[in-house]
């Protein structure tokens, strides 16, 4: 939950609290004092509700508006509205996503050289690499977070409206796992059905969980759920690219090893950036690029 969500909610609870006192306390003094009977004291009690009541109500969809920022700023990245920075170049040639020549990094200093890759329609590419080399560099690029400092990235028309993100922090919001999955697009139940059991989240597969509130933040899913949700929206959404962001990390073995498996029967194109992958693991892909090799740094 954000600051200015916890102090609206505590300042509107205190509220409560403080008027209900002072209500119960004005009454009980009244009974003493013989000015009132007990039943009016209910009334008064009753009246102090009325009052508080509408200030919980404001400071809840105060609360729930600000738990749709994140979705705010993720559609944003959609909109047709020009941004400040624009990476991307509509490539001529049949490609899904290249990188040409690129210098990436911050401020026009750099942190990776000579990245040149092309990803086509239905591959899988992993990108690796330790701690601090580059790789959620890479990705803020391809997403017009951070300018280019140097090459061309280019990428197929309507690139933005075609790929989905998972990553280490899923967007979880403080609704029903119906809203979480469709982001409020009408979707028949048991196609949302489907995908939740295609993503390995049976325990939620049934029509009485669909309406079913996660709570603040999604805190009552584990980190493994979160990225099943993810992936049930992109597929729901059928997105035909999907970008990994260290979707990997962090999960035990059992779910990182379904994540992964999810990740390789994803319909679509694949860019996943992790920090280590197994050998095993890292053989199923069509591609891998290992930034850590002398090529890729800046002298």
């Amino acid at each position: 939950m954000s600051y200015r969500s916890s102090t609206a909610s505590f300042y509107s609870q205190l509220s409560y609290s403080i008027s209900s006192i002072i209500a119960l306390s004005i009454g009980v003094l009244f009974v003493v004092n013989g000015q009132v009977s007990v039943g009016g004291l209910i009334s008064l009690f009753l009246a102090s509700d009325r009052l508080t009541s509408p200030i919980i109500t404001i400071s809840q969809i105060f609360n729930q508006l600000n738990t749709t920022t994140p979705l705010i700023k993720e559609n944003s990245m959609l909109n047709t509205k020009p941004a400040s920075i624009n990476n991307l170049t509509v490539a001529k040639q049949n490609e899904v996503l290249a990188f040409k020549d690129c210098q990436l990094g911050y401020q026009d200093q750099a942190l990776l050289r000579n990245v040149n890759f092309t990803v086509n329609s239905a591959e899988k590419v992993l990108i690796v690499g330790r701690s601090g080399i580059g790789k959620s560099t890479l990705f803020k690029t391809l997403l017009n977070e951070i300018p280019l400092v140097n090459g061309v990235i280019n990428v197929e028309s309507n690139f933005g409206q075609k790929f989905g993100v998972v990553g280490q922090e899923s967007y979880i919001f403080s609704d029903t796992l119906r809203f979480n999955l469709t982001l409020g697009q009408k979707i028949a139940d048991a196609t949302l059905l489907e995908v939740l059991k295609k993503v390995d989240l049976e325990k939620f597969a049934k029509l009485e969980a669909l309406d079913q509130k996660l709570g603040k933040n999604g805190l009552n899913l584990s980190g493994g759920e979160q990225r099943k949700i993810e992936l049930a929206r992109a597929l729901l959404a059928k997105k035909e690219i999907l970008l990994v962001d260290e979707g990997l990390s962090g999960l035990d073995e059992k779910s990182s090893k379904k994540i992964f498996d999810l990740i390789m029967e994803f319909p679509g194109t694949v860019l996943e950036i992790e920090h280590v992958v197994g050998k095993e693991q890292s053989t199923q892909y069509n591609q891998l690029i290992d930034l850590n090799q002398k090529q890729y740094q800046v002298e």
